[in-house]
């Protein structure tokens, strides 16, 4: 089931940027997870998608929280880097090299499957990641990009699409 959230448009003085949006819900209640998500076009093309999440909790309360971030992509030939803190995805879409850098303020582990393949990092096969069904009884191919950080304070995602 999709989550309620509610969202609201800022508006923004910089002509660099074209809309920024964000949304936040309470999805993960039980983990006692808020997690925001800033979405901001450029006026250049490229799309900054972040996420924070931050842990509700009492102060004494360090245990670490696991926080994963997937994205389901076209399946495009692709090249990956893993950066320490930080991945890039490069992809060769029909109208040239499409770059998905991500970076987070925790250590990351990094996954990349294609049709239940892990294509990159040490993850064990899953036949489920890897796939998009466009319509009810069709599965095809998808890239499949997976980042889990691990931390007790608040983590962030930022991801960042950059266009031909």
């Amino acid at each position: 089931d999709w989550f309620n959230a509610y969202r609201r448009s800022l508006l923004e003085t910089d002509p660099a940027v074209l809309q920024r949006v964000r949304g936040r819900h309470w999805g993960y209640w039980r983990q006692s997870v808020r997690h925001q998500r800033t979405v901001t076009a450029f006026a250049d093309g490229r799309w900054q998608v972040m996420d924070e999440m931050l842990p509700i909790r009492m102060p004494w309360s360090r245990k670490p929280i696991a926080y994963r971030l997937h994205w389901l992509l076209p399946d495009w030939p692709c090249m990956v880097e893993n950066q320490g803190r930080g991945a890039a995805l490069y992809l060769e879409s029909p109208h040239g090299q499409v770059v998905l850098a991500i970076s987070t303020n925790a250590p990351l582990t990094l996954s990349l499957y294609r049709a239940g393949v892990p294509l990159s990092g040490t993850e064990t096969p899953d036949p489920v990641r890897g796939w998009v069904s466009p319509t009810y009884g069709v599965r095809l191919p998808a890239l499949s990009l997976a980042v889990t950080a691990s931390s007790p304070n608040e983590v962030q995602f930022v991801s960042e699409f950059i266009f031909p």
